[in-house]
């Protein structure tokens, strides 16, 4: 009955967004673009947008954009 699920990238991410949930992901060292089709519904972070580093872990997306991503997902499911 969750809204929305928040997870890093892995098995429950593909699970909830495999059951229509909103999801929002979150990559660290791994790279989205081999691991990730986005949709409106199934946005998501990399680390690596916001570090210098060759494989960043997660930890490196700050907390501010995560919940700015949060509301904008519950913003499009809430309309």
């Amino acid at each position: 009955r969750a809204k929305i699920t928040l997870c890093v990238d892995g098995s429950a991410s593909h699970l909830s967004a495999a059951f229509g949930k909103p999801t929002l992901t979150l990559f660290g060292p791994t790279n989205p673009v081999h691991w990730h089709w986005p949709s409106p519904n199934t946005p998501r972070l990399s680390a690596a947008d916001y570090s210098s580093e060759p494989r960043p872990p997660v930890d490196a997306i700050p907390v501010p954009a995560v919940g700015a991503a949060i509301e904008q997902l519950l913003k499009g499911i809430n309309g």
